[in-house]
Parts: structure tokens; C-alpha cells; sequence
């Protein structure tokens, strides 16, 4: 009865800070004139409001491009910290006591805390082997990551001769000049051919050409939201999955991007059907431009809900997540984002606002580029 009632205790507080996350949204307001440096788009879709001040909210689309183009520290602090108090101070005492409930459940089965609980069945096994792959990771990484932070550093010390270190609220900035000076490469350039509805149709393009399936509307789906659009999966004519898109941000809404089963099958009753929540702009090319690496992330989690309809077919039950080692899950989605980064692939769907397509050099130095911040970012 204890372990019962813990477990309802964690998941209460749990769905508390979650349903916080969601619910509470951070905002700053700036002058117009603090958009300078920011994407036509970007500005474009924040006008000034009754008061004469620019919104800009912590979802992902609109601080993204803040931290990456933006050449007004102040501005890029000042978002930052509001990200970084989301639900701030409402999820204090759910976060206190979802660490309380956690250590009494894991006590309380024998375990000396949480963390020997949840990793032992688990890859790693144990808090202590988890630790040190952790620190074999960082030992692999640590040249390379020292290396960027110098290149970073000398890059803060060109816009100010007297800094002794890099922000965190900076470092997607710097990287971006960097990216400018030493790759020759400009993501406000790259972004262009990136329109969302182009790439939704892209990436479906590329996983029926990999998987030989069909992706079809689904009529009259019972969606949740007006830009929530739903889809059938079909392999040699025959229904395997069905699928939600629910793409773009909106009040209330799951702030990241993940793929959640809504029914495993097949069952007696229907095909799998799971649904994709990401953060995204919305549209063609005027208010849907996409960075790259949200191309890259599309695709991931799309790799994500793929291995659920299929893993839901008899001949790969035996592949289904909950089958599988945590560790591997990430493969099938990690193996999918490389075909970002080909040129035949993005050449199909990936054009500017007059239909011309995204340039092989411009690929070239995007993959040039690609390793640049693996250090610091590991």
C-alpha cells in the first residue's frame, strides 16, 4: 500500500511540474529597435503590440533565433534568464516534492536512492558505471571542447578586447560569427530554403522513398487543434499506422519535441497510432522559415514515430521500444537525421521563396561546418 500510494504521490507531482512547464509561459518585452540583426521573418512576426513593445515568449521558435543572430547582449541575457525561470516559483515545491517521493519509493524498496533504483535495469546497471561513462565521455571530448571555448573566447574578445569568458547566453551567437569568418557560412542564408511546409513534405517524400510506404491524409481524424493535421501510413496497400502532426507552438502546449504512442498495435480494434509534438514556425516562406538543425530534429523524432508503427507490425514486434535497451531507441532516429545533410536528399525539397533550389556549395560548407561545437556540446 506505501509503494502504491508513493508512485500515485510521484506521478501527481510530477504531472504538476510538467503542466506548470507547459502552462506558464515566460515572456520579455523589448523596444522594436532590439530586433536589429534578426531574421525579416522573425521580425515580421513580432510587430509591436498596443504599447509600442515587441513580445517575445520562451518557446523555442522565438528564442532560438534571439540567441543565434542577435548582436544585443543585453537582450540575449535577459531571455535567457526568462527561459530559465520558467514556472518559477510555482514548480519549487513540486520539484521538492517529486525528490522526496522519488528517495522515499527507492528507500523504501531497498535502494540507497533514486538513482540506484531507476538505473538498474537499465544499460549502465548502476549509479557508479553511469558516473564513469559519463567521465570516459568527457575525457574523449575535453580537447576538442577546450579548443572551441578559445575560438569562442578570442571570437568575444574581437566585439570586447577585456573578456575573460564566454556566457552561455553568447555562445550560440559567437558560434554563429564563427560559422560567418572561418566556415563561410551564414545560417540566415541557409534557413531560406527551409520553409516548414516544404520540409513536412520533404521528409515524407524521403521516408516513403527508405521504407516503400505510402503517407496519405487521414479523413475526418478527430483532431485536438486546427493545425494538428493527421496522416495514414499504407505499405503495399495495406493500412500500417496512423499519425498525428501537431507542429507549432500555442498556450498550454508541450514546449519540446518528442513522439508519443497513442495505441500500440495492431490490436483487434485499429493500427498503431501515435502522435509527433514539436515547436516549430508555421507556414510557407514568409512565417515558417526553419533552422537547419529544426530540420534535423523534425526528422529524428519523425524516426522516432516510424520505428512505432512499424515495431507495431507482427514480423518487428519483437523491435518495439519497450523491447529495446534504452541506448538503442536513439539509433533508427540518429542513422535518419544524416540524410539532412545530403545534397540529393535536400535538393528535393529545400528552395527559396522563387523556387530555387538550395545550392551544393552551400551544402558543402554546412558539412563543413557540422562538427564545429561537438566539443563543448558533449
Amino acid at each position: 500500500e506505501k509503494i502504491r500510494t508513493l508512485n500515485a504521490e510521484i506521478s501527481e507531482f510530477s504531472t504538476e511540474f510538467s503542466k506548470n512547464l507547459r502552462e506558464i509561459q515566460g515572456n520579455i518585452k523589448v523596444a522594436p529597435e532590439d530586433l536589429v540583426g534578426l531574421p525579416d521573418d522573425y521580425v515580421a512576426a513580432h510587430p509591436p503590440g498596443d504599447d509600442g513593445l515587441v513580445t517575445i515568449t520562451t518557446d523555442y521558435p522565438d528564442i532560438f533565433p534571439v540567441f543565434t543572430y542577435s548582436p544585443n547582449e543585453a537582450l540575449r541575457k535577459e531571455l535567457r534568464e526568462a527561459a530559465l525561470n520558467r514556472a518559477y516559483p510555482e514548480n519549487v515545491d513540486a520539484l521538492r516534492g517529486l525528490l522526496e517521493k522519488r528517495y522515499d519509493l527507492a528507500t523504501t524498496l531497498g535502494y540507497k536512492n533514486w538513482a540506484a533504483y531507476v538505473t538498474e535495469d537499465k544499460m549502465t546497471g548502476s549509479p557508479q558505471v553511469a558516473e564513469d561513462f559519463l567521465k570516459e565521455v568527457e575525457g574523449a571530448a575535453r580537447n576538442s571542447a577546450d579548443v572551441e571555448y578559445d575560438r569562442l573566447l578570442a571570437k568575444q574578445q574581437e566585439i570586447d578586447p577585456d573578456a575573460t569568458s564566454v556566457s552561455d547566453w553568447s555562445a550560440s551567437y559567437l558560434s554563429e560569427l564563427i560559422r560567418q569568418s572561418d566556415y563561410n557560412l551564414d545560417s540566415q542564408e541557409v534557413r531560406k530554403y527551409f520553409a516548414f511546409t516544404d520540409v513536412r513534405a520533404g521528409i515524407f517524400e524521403l521516408v516513403q522513398d527508405l521504407f516503400d510506404v505510402q503517407i496519405e491524409p487521414w479523413e475526418n481524424a478527430p483532431v485536438w487543434a486546427d493545425d494538428v493535421t493527421a496522416h495514414e501510413m499504407y505499405k503495399d496497400g495495406k493500412l500500417v499506422g496512423r499519425f498525428f502532426l501537431d507542429m507549432h507552438p500555442r498556450d498550454g502546449k508541450f514546449k519540446h519535441a518528442a513522439s508519443f504512442p497513442i495505441r500500440f498495435g495492431p490490436t483487434s480494434d485499429g493500427v498503431p497510432v501515435a502522435a509527433l509534438l514539436c515547436n516549430f514556425p508555421s507556414g510557407g516562406h514568409e512565417t515558417g522559415l526553419m533552422e537547419h538543425d529544426q530540420v534535423e530534429t523534425f526528422l529524428h523524432e519523425f524516426g522516432h514515430l516510424i520505428h512505432g508503427m512499424f515495431s507495431g507490425q507482427p514480423d518487428y514486434a519483437a523491435l518495439a521500444m519497450d523491447n529495446l535497451e534504452w541506448d538503442f531507441i536513439e539509433a533508427p532516429s540518429q542513422m535518419l537525421e544524416n540524410w539532412v545533410w545530403d545534397y540529393d536528399t535536400l535538393a528535393k525539397f529545400a528552395k527559396d521563396a522563387d523556387g530555387n533550389t538550395i545550392p551544393r556549395d552551400l551544402v558543402d560548407r554546412m558539412v563543413a561546418a557540422r562538427d564545429f561545437g561537438i566539443g563543448l556540446g558533449t
